[in-house]
């Protein structure tokens, strides 16, 4: 998934507080797609923040920048990035596509969550803040269980816009 999200794009911003495998597995893979790239990872928990450096150390992957925040003041000197992937939380949401459009308004946002509450706000929150819509997509899947019957997952909705 994330490999088809970031095909094309060399610079990635990647924010992982709550993640649907982990943070760390989703920017570890994107740093190996965007080898030329850099992937700013931001983790807001010191516990994530910490478990993010241990897993960057450990792959060997040279081209995370980890910051503990999505601010202006935290990305002033990373390279400005042209595509971001959010779990969104609802208490940050609005600010973090704030924050975003302002250090690139041309600015790509991919957006991941299970709520719908979360769901039903991000057409609003991006017209408000001057992004287009551009896709919203909701991802099912089952996997066996040890009888094999199919057994639902939690089916994560992705809304992108520009």
């Amino acid at each position: 998934l994330i490999s088809t999200l970031i095909f094309d794009y060399r610079i990635y911003i990647i924010l992982c507080q709550l993640c649907f495998a982990s943070g760390e597995s989703i920017v570890i893979e994107a740093s190996m797609v965007a080898y030329e790239g850099v992937v700013i990872a931001v983790e807001r928990d010191k516990g994530s923040l910490a478990s993010m450096e241990e897993n960057v150390a450990k792959f060997g992957v040279h081209n995370v920048e980890i910051v503990s925040d999505l601010t202006e003041e935290a990305l002033k000197d990373k390279p400005v990035p042209r595509l971001a992937f959010l779990v969104a939380q609802k208490d940050t949401i609005e600010q973090d596509i704030v924050t975003l459009k302002k250090i690139n308004p041309d600015m790509k946002i991919i957006i991941y969550t299970l709520e719908l509450d979360i769901l039903s706000d991000i057409p609003y929150l991006f017209k408000k803040h001057g992004v287009n819509l551009s896709e919203v997509m909701q991802i099912s899947v089952s996997k066996t269980d040890k009888d094999s019957v199919f057994v639902a997952q939690p089916a994560p909705c992705i809304i992108s816009g520009e």
